[in-house]
């Protein structure tokens, strides 16, 4: 029995519990998927349609070759690139509902720490995982998630950054959670494709985006030494070893 100042061991896989500060923050929702918001469940959460809508436009060859000159291999290999950069936990931030990556995923031997904002698709990615892998999946606002600082082999933000207006203060925080020698990879939508501009100024005027940045401003808000830089269409890949 523990004594009255020993916490019982927490039900999280331990490799997660690590990587937390404060793994008693977690409650679980429902089967392999957490939140840090308190009562959160399955049947409480609200229709997250922004979200929902989001998940299906990310699976839509026609929309992301019109809209942003997209081809999803490209995606799909960078995603891979990260799954194989190393062999520690991965904490994906802002992970969606892994439409065009789930496979990936459930095939990693990598312990695998997903976070999104929104409930609802944290379930269609659970559902796409078909329990396979070892995932924990947690409902979490940014300033929520209780990572330890220097934790996590790798951290993936992946078409994320271009929807926030301080991308130096994003980057920063997410290479935090890096152990030095791990890797960091991240990607973003951005200027120089012309129909793709016409797009990021619409999205940013009706407050979708923030203010479209070109490739080399998201890469001066990357802290990596030496990081590659891979430009497809109107999306700006980056990904290097954080120091």
């Amino acid at each position: 029995m523990p004594t009255p100042f020993e916490r019982p061991e927490s039900p999280l896989p331990g490799w997660c519990a690590d990587l937390l500060d404060r793994p008693d923050a977690l409650h679980r929702v429902t089967g392999r998927v957490w939140s840090t918001t308190p009562g959160l469940s399955a049947r409480s959460a609200p229709r997250d349609r922004g979200a929902e809508g989001y998940d299906a436009l990310a699976a839509s060859r026609g929309y992301l070759r019109t809209a942003w000159g997209l081809d999803p291999v490209d995606q799909r290999s960078f995603a891979r690139s990260a799954l194989a950069s190393r062999r520690g936990p991965l904490v994906d931030v802002a992970c969606g509902g892994l439409a065009l990556t789930a496979d990936l995923y459930a095939r990693s031997r990598r312990p695998l720490l997903l976070v999104d904002r929104s409930l609802a698709v944290l379930l269609r990615a659970e559902e796409r995982l078909a329990r396979r892998g070892e995932v924990v999946l947690v409902q979490s606002d940014l300033d929520a998630l209780p990572l330890r600082d220097r934790a996590a082999d790798t951290v993936a933000c992946l078409g994320v950054v271009h929807l926030v207006p301080d991308a130096e203060a994003l980057v920063t925080r997410l290479a935090g959670w890096v152990r030095p020698g791990g890797t960091l990879y991240l990607s973003s939508l951005t200027r120089g494709r012309p129909g793709s501009d016409l797009l990021l100024d619409a999205m940013h005027r009706a407050g979708e985006l923030a203010p479209p940045r070109t490739p080399a401003e998201v890469v001066r808000s990357v802290p990596l030494t030496d990081p590659r830089v891979v430009q497809r269409g109107a999306m700006t890949y980056v990904d290097g070893v954080v120091a």
